[in-house]
């Protein structure tokens, strides 16, 4: 029998050196995104953009509001960015798009391209005083 912890080790190790490269992009992309919610904060309170690792090769953006939709939850936009081989993919609720360069500000325009138009409809909706749309828009 052979017993041997160093591969297994320096494969721990290289998934945490990974996984953590990841969440520092992500990181370093949360100051853009949260400038462009800032409309949002007149109505919502300040805007929190925080990652949240979800596996070695998976981070989850979410920018949220402690403003309270009628349903329920926190108002939220989250997508995910993901580590394929040497490429980052955003993925949320339409599908997943490549990130053609891995840096800040590409993921942050991934992010807010998709969830552009959730976001344009959640702050009508909000402005207009009606929120029960929310329920709507975030099916």
């Amino acid at each position: 029998m052979y017993l041997d912890d160093a591969p297994i080790l320096a494969r721990k190790m290289a998934a945490q050196r990974r996984s953590d490269a990841l969440r520092d992009l992500c990181l370093r992309a949360c100051p853009a995104i949260a400038e462009q919610f800032q409309p949002f904060e007149k109505y919502c309170g300040p805007v929190d953009v925080s990652v949240t690792l979800t596996s070695h090769d998976s981070a989850q953006i979410t920018a949220g509001f402690r403003y309270r939709q009628p349903h329920g939850p926190t108002l939220a936009f989250t997508a995910t960015v993901r580590r394929r081989g040497d490429d980052l993919v955003l993925v949320d609720r339409r599908g997943s798009a490549p990130i053609a360069v891995p840096e800040p500000g590409c993921i942050a325009l991934a992010f807010l391209d998709a969830v552009a138009a959730q976001a344009e409809r959640a702050f009508e909706a909000i402005v207009l005083g009606e929120p029960w749309r929310l329920r709507h828009i975030f099916l």
